[in-house]
């Protein structure tokens, strides 16, 4: 190449840089130019010499006033247009679903949008827009998380509005609410610190079984709570019985780590599910849920009383109408069969016909299990307990109470018509020498020096 050749590629050279340059002037550069923007400003309200620290100052505050403009109008289209929308519906779900809490949540994320922006364009390197985004974005995990969580309790107390037996979920919607927490911690520990959030979940799980013998009792009541939900052995409004913990009431709450119980004396019990599990406990939701409730109470029978009929006597009970059916079945049998009767099994057949006939219990039948008996328990040194077995129709327990004191109350007045009576221990009699006749000298606060015709005072 000759040097015409070289003079003629820089003359081209020269000719490209200074194109270059003339460019540089004609289009601004994209770098700062929020930065020349706050410098603008300020030069208008008479500030000459601004340094970039006070430029990006200026952008962060401009950021946030609109940011919270932007804030302030969507929420008020928001709670406006939806609230018109749904009062619209005839559906009631929509209602828990998009209610002020969920929209107010909803509406700070347009706001994040446009600080995230602001921040984005402001392309200053300095130590003001690197602490101004880890802001932005911690504030944007967490409004996030909260939006969810209300979304999540919206949905939840839609669908158990519509079906209360979903409410027994209420620990599964909890866990999912606590790792919506954790994950929100591990990415804003991760913002804070600069790390990648793989990284701290590693380390978190390095260290899990130490975290496994800390929280030992609270991760087994997480689980035990994860299995009474699965397997529906516990919702709220069920009435259970605890022995352990000494509860008897109506659940009110269930949570991951606790249960707690209303008991009749409006006490409240807080039981941890764990204990559910390793221990028994009764749930008499299928009572609520069944036809009827059960009756089964004894009276024992005084065995002196029981004794076998006469002739003259089976010939009166005979007109009986409780014992009609029995007595045209004896017949049936023949004479035989009128022979050995005892007082205790008329009794018996004509406990079982009142309850039978009873209005306010239900008849055993088909499709239930309800069943009607009069049976012998085995005989003690108390007598011969006989239990009446049966359901009531109601379930209420002032109802039920009420009826049960009614059959008890006629079992005892009709065991006389039977010749029977009930068992009881007689009271201990008091010896004749207890006919006090000097009350000062059988009083506990008697002495021995003191005499009833003595002017002493006992103190």
């Amino acid at each position: 190449m000759g040097d015409d050749s070289l003079v003629a590629l820089a003359d081209t050279s020269t000719v490209a840089t200074s194109g270059a340059e003339a460019t540089h002037q004609v289009m601004p550069h994209a770098e700062g130019f929020m930065i020349d923007i706050a410098r603008f400003l300020l030069r208008v309200f008479g500030a000459t010499h601004v340094s970039e620290t006070v430029a990006t100052l200026l952008m962060v505050f401009l950021s946030t006033v609109v940011s919270i403009s932007i804030f302030w109008l969507v929420r008020r289209i928001l709670f406006s247009v939806v609230d018109s929308i749904v009062k619209k519906t005839n559906t009631d779900w929509d209602d828990k679903i998009f209610n002020h809490k969920v929209l107010n949540r909803a509406a700070y994320l347009p706001s994040i949008i446009s600080m995230m922006a602001f921040g984005m364009a402001i392309e200053a390197d300095n130590w003001i827009i690197h602490v101004y985004m880890k802001c932005v974005f911690l504030y944007m995990t967490l409004s996030v998380s909260q939006f969810l969580v209300s979304l999540i309790n919206s949905v939840f107390e839609a669908f158990c509005e519509k079906n209360p037996k979903l409410r027994s979920l209420g620990s599964v919607k909890q866990l999912v609410v606590y790792v919506i927490y954790i994950m929100m911690f591990i990415v804003m520990v991760s913002i804070v610190i600069d790390k990648n959030p793989t990284a701290i979940i590693g380390a978190l799980g390095a260290s899990a079984a130490i975290m496994t013998l800390v929280f030992k009792e609270t991760i087994e009541s997480l689980v035990a709570g994860i299995q009474l939900a699965g397997n529906n052995m516990l919702s709220p409004g069920d009435w259970v019985v605890v022995p352990k913990a000494d509860a008897n009431g109506i659940v009110t709450e269930v949570n991951l780590n606790t249960v707690k119980i209303r008991n009749w004396d409006n006490t409240i019990t807080t039981v941890p599910p764990s204990t559910l599990l390793k221990d028994s406990f009764t749930n008499w939701k299928g009572m609520k849920e069944g036809a009827g409730r059960r009756i089964a109470r004894s009276i024992n029978i005084n065995m002196d009383t029981v004794r076998f009929l006469t002739e003259e006597e089976l010939q009166r009970y005979q007109y009986m109408p409780e014992l009609y059916n029995f007595f045209e079945h004896r017949k049936q049998g023949g004479e035989a069969a009128m022979e050995d009767v005892t007082n205790l099994t008329l009794f018996r057949h004509y406990m079982y016909t009142y309850l039978s006939r009873h209005p306010q219990l239900v008849r055993e039948g088909k499709g239930n299990n309800m069943r009607v008996m009069v049976r012998y328990m085995p005989a003690t040194q108390h007598g011969m307990p006989v239990e009446l077995y049966c359901f009531t129709r109601t379930k209420v327990w002032e109802e039920y109470e009420a009826i049960m004191a009614d059959i008890m109350d006629h079992t005892i007045a009709s065991l006389p018509l039977f010749g029977l009576r009930p068992y009881q221990i007689s009271a201990s009699l008091r010896p004749d020498s207890e006919n006090i006749q000097d009350p000062i000298a059988h009083s506990r606060l008697a002495i021995d020096e003191y005499k009833p015709n003595d002017n002493k005072k006992i103190e």
